[in-house]
């Protein structure tokens, strides 16, 4: 009997097991990383998420953190093809996860 299937699911089993834990160990994620120039192509008029920041008018962490919310979704639901911020960091993360961890 052979159990070549197996042996490959249990390989990827422990490849999914190795990734997801080092994506654990990963508190923070640089948004180059997370809003990839793919990424950026597909869902907005942007190369990247400093370009998109730099047209909203950010320029560092404190303007972006200092940013009103509604303010950005509005700018982020006429630049892109997401309603919101955190819509479009969700997608972005989900993304991220999903090719961390293999799929």
């Amino acid at each position: 009997m052979e159990l070549n299937g197996f042996d490959e699911l249990s390989e990827k089993l422990n490849k999914l097991q190795e990734n997801a834990e080092k994506l654990s160990k990963n508190n923070s994620i640089e948004f180059d990383k997370l809003f990839t120039k793919s990424f950026m192509t597909t869902h907005t008029s942007f190369s990247s998420i400093d370009e998109l920041l730099k047209s909203a008018g950010i320029h560092n962490n404190e303007e972006f953190e200092k940013y009103p919310s509604d303010k950005f979704d509005l700018f982020i639901k006429s630049n892109t093809n997401f309603n919101s911020w955190d819509d479009m960091l969700d997608s972005a993360t989900s993304l991220f996860v999903k090719n961390q961890l293999g799929f």
